[in-house]
């Protein structure tokens, strides 16, 4: 159907200059991009946002190839750094207005009270497991010392 359709109309356009053909395509292509999550990904996620941003200037400068594989790069990047430097929530605790006892971020709740003889923290940010696949007996697991292992707080 679209040969059938499309053969008489190839031959109007093969006497349109470049330009027009261009500006006919374009107003097409400006369709297909979605600008909506790049406004959202601004004010909730900056990371997400750099992601989108540098793949999409990828994408038009180099190509799809190149543009998706400069992304991943810079996606592997943000993730790498995200892990190696974590947001470390210290904790304290709130009574609320039950009556009961609620473990909190310190940065968040002014009011909060922190006990100077325990440190307790909080990783917040995603954490990723790395495996490693091996074959063979496996090493024995070393056990941490009393003296790390960590409290747990009620």
């Amino acid at each position: 159907m679209i040969i059938v359709v499309g053969t008489p109309v190839m031959q109007v356009f093969f006497y349109l200059p470049k330009s027009i053909l261009s500006a006919i395509v374009l107003a097409a292509v400006v369709r297909l991009a979605n600008f909506e999550p790049m406004v959202k990904y601004w004010y909730s996620n900056t990371g997400d946002f750099l992601i989108w941003s540098i793949t999409f200037i990828g994408v038009i400068g180099g190509g799809p190839e190149n543009g998706l594989a400069i992304g991943a790069g810079f996606m592997f990047i943000i993730v790498v750094f995200q892990q190696m430097f974590p947001y470390i929530a210290y904790l304290g605790t709130v009574t609320g207005s039950d009556g009961k006892v609620k473990i909190v971020n310190l940065k968040r709740f002014p009011q909060a009270v922190s006990n100077p003889n325990v440190s307790a923290t909080r990783r917040d940010s995603p954490s990723f497991l790395m495996v490693k696949i091996t074959t063979g007996p496996h090493p024995p697991i070393r056990q941490c010392p009393r003296v790390l292992q960590p409290r747990v707080l009620y």
